[in-house]
């Protein structure tokens, strides 16, 4: 497949070249480095992103790209920016210039399977939770063999954080994400935090826990997020929709799944899925996602437990 990538330009004067964009911040491709930079500047999250990077060392999460990894830009007053690895494309982008075409599933399973082998290592060796998973924070390595082989890297740790907290410590994290992106555990954390302001979506849950000084398993909601995620990339659809006030996820909830597979949109999605994957297989996926999108964060798998799962062995 031929990647044609739109580059933008800082500015008529400047020839750095912008890379990637959020509304946290830019990525930038300066010779053979990618330089983050945040918007505004706030560096406090760019020296938590280097601490957490700093201890890390797996294939399939991004690293520094230099023993020096704080650069100030030129022209940019007080601006700081980190370097590290750089790749090809993230994954939304990569999807989205494939489209209307999907991504092969055998593809699609290669890439979760080692971003799942990134979030075990995380969860199980460093104890920590990366808290943003997402289409975007993808990134993708093309390694040129005999044939063109993709190596993942899980990017973007700015919001990582132990995965074991204080219930009470979530909203300052969390409280600024699109809804679509969030666990039900933590709608139900910033809903208790609103006091009648929250938007529809964060109305629709009631807590499960009262005691806001109990420990909240970060690793759970990073499960969750996978599974948000794996729908993103196969089916080029959220799997559900908080902003309206109205959700399939009820069926979730209400320990209903068979419900939600049911609906014509979903078959029309599991339908897709026919061209390169068994009726077993297919079976075997949903599993996956009606494991990951477990109403209660304990009865979700490990990551562990995802790798050893049918769908991926």
């Amino acid at each position: 497949m031929k990647l044609v990538i739109k580059r933008n330009k800082l500015s008529s004067s400047c020839s750095k070249e912008i890379i990637g964009s959020s509304n946290a911040s830019q990525i930038i491709r300066e010779k053979k480095v990618a330089l983050k930079v945040l918007r505004g500047q706030n560096v406090d999250m760019l020296v938590h992103e280097y601490q957490v990077l700093s201890q890390l060392n797996h294939t399939n999460i991004i690293k520094l790209a230099s023993d020096k990894p704080f650069k100030m830009l030129k022209g940019e007053e007080g601006k700081v920016g980190l370097k590290l690895e750089l790749g090809h494309i993230d994954l939304f982008h990569f999807l989205k210039q494939s489209q209307p075409a999907r991504l092969n599933t055998p593809t699609v399973k290669s890439i979760f399977r080692q971003l799942a082998q990134a979030l075990q290592y995380l969860h199980d060796e460093k104890q920590l939770a990366h808290n943003d998973i997402k289409l975007e924070n993808i990134l993708l390595f093309f390694i040129q063999n005999q044939q063109t082989e993709i190596c993942p890297k899980l990017i973007d740790f700015g919001l990582a954080s132990a995965s074991k907290v204080q219930t009470s410590t979530i909203y300052n994290n969390w409280c600024n994400r699109s809804p679509n992106n969030l666990p039900p555990e933590i709608i139900e954390q910033l809903n208790k935090c609103c006091d009648g302001t929250s938007s529809p979506a964060l109305k629709s849950f009631d807590s499960f826990d009262d005691d806001e000084e109990s420990e909240f398993d970060l690793s759970k909601c990073d499960v969750f997020q996978f599974g948000l995620t794996l729908f993103n990339a196969l089916f080029l659809n959220n799997a559900f929709c908080w902003e309206n006030g109205s959700s399939s996820y009820e069926n979730f909830i209400n320990n209903t799944p068979e419900n939600y597979w049911q609906q014509e949109k979903i078959q029309h999605m599991l339908n897709m899925l026919r061209v390169d994957s068994s009726q077993q297989e297919i079976e075997q996926v949903v599993d996956l996602f009606n494991l990951c999108f477990k109403y209660n964060p304990s009865e979700r798998p490990s990551m562990k437990q995802i790798l050893g799962h049918a769908w991926f062995v």
